[in-house]
């Protein structure tokens, strides 16, 4: 019998799971972790047995890896991407809206920049201004750097993957 899966959280390219049938089941978190490492599109998967619970960081659509998951007959999803529930309208738009303006920055830098890149630039800016107005003890030269690092890190994990 095919476990039952729920998504708990999905953003583009990472998805959260819950597979609460099998919670504690170290043995079957370990053979799914080297499955879905095998399908198409999956780069990552990070399993927690104790409340039952995998991360997949992936490219393109989570739909193909749940068919995947499916004819494999490692899990089946039900519900839908928020556990039946749409999301909030605030939460719709906020999406909306960055994906309009990161397309628009592509657009505009002929495909140099996203909004990732635009974000990692200007927070690495806004550090060496911090740095440069002699501000060391300020958080905010450093919390900066902090995120235009994770901001940079994550852009170039993508792009190493797409090539």
């Amino acid at each position: 019998m095919v476990s039952t899966a729920r998504i708990i959280s999905g953003i583009e390219g990472r998805t959260r799971i819950r597979i609460s049938g099998k919670k504690g089941n170290c043995g079957y978190f370990t053979a799914l972790r080297e499955e879905l490492l095998k399908c198409g599109g999956v780069r990552e998967v990070t399993v927690n047995p104790m409340i039952g619970s995998v991360l997949i960081i992936h490219e393109g659509e989570f739909a193909s890896i749940a068919r995947y998951g499916q004819e494999a007959g490692l899990f089946s999803i039900t519900g839908d991407e928020h556990g039946g529930k749409a999301l909030p309208r605030y939460v719709q738009a906020t999406l909306g809206t960055y994906r309009d303006v990161d397309e628009r920055l592509k657009r505009l830098t002929g495909g140099e920049i996203d909004l990732a890149g635009a974000s990692f630039l200007a927070l690495a800016g806004m550090g060496i201004y911090q740095i440069a107005r002699g501000r060391f003890g300020a958080p905010a030269w450093y919390t900066a750097f902090w995120y235009a690092l994770n901001i940079f890190l994550k852009t170039r994990r993508r792009a190493g993957a797409a090539e």
